[in-house]
């Protein structure tokens, strides 16, 4: 895993459909559990709600592998984001949530 500071570019996971940097692996949300372990990655990347899985779902999965990293949540259009941040954070404090309109 990078952080960028150290010369190493983070490895970013999208889940779903959820648009995201190129390069960036892609998972299915029934395929999260088992693309975490093996891409490790230090930010994952999901719609606010998805075809297959939304952020709640996600960020369950996350906190019960005890994943540390980065949740990114697109919610386009979305008038209170800090409150669905808030209550995503909660699932699991040590994640850093951020929950954005878009990448």
């Amino acid at each position: 895993m990078g952080n960028g500071a150290d010369g190493v570019l983070p490895v970013i996971l999208l889940v779903g459909t959820v648009k995201g940097p190129v390069g960036a692996a892609r998972v299915a949300f029934a395929r999260l559990e088992a693309a975490l372990a093996r891409i490790m990655p230090d930010r994952v990347i999901c719609d606010l709600f998805g075809n297959d899985g939304d952020a709640m779902m996600v960020a369950e999965v996350l906190a019960a592998l005890e994943w540390r990293g980065r949740l990114t949540v697109v919610a386009p259009g979305l008038p209170n984001r800090r409150m669905v941040q808030q209550e995503l954070q909660s699932i699991a404090p040590w994640i850093r949530v951020e929950v954005v309109a878009g990448l």
